[in-house]
């Protein structure tokens, strides 16, 4: 696995399908997969968001309790 793909790529993508270039169109351009590029525009369309997901750590529901 790769990792997340900087910033810079996933405003480019939002670009080019506000501009009226397909979502598998524009991924195609980028050389990047597809599925990327669509999960990219459902979270930009969702909350206007474009940088990555959070990951990693969750929290124990036990750990306000550690004390």
């Amino acid at each position: 696995m790769r990792g997340t793909y900087p910033s810079e790529m996933r405003v480019r993508v939002i670009g080019l399908v506000e501009a009226g270039t397909s979502r598998r169109e524009a991924a195609e351009q980028l050389e990047i997969s597809a599925s990327s590029a669509i999960r990219w525009m459902q979270r930009w369309e969702a909350d206007r968001t474009s940088g990555p997901k959070p990951r990693g750590g969750s929290v124990s529901p036990l750990e306000q309790h550690a004390e």
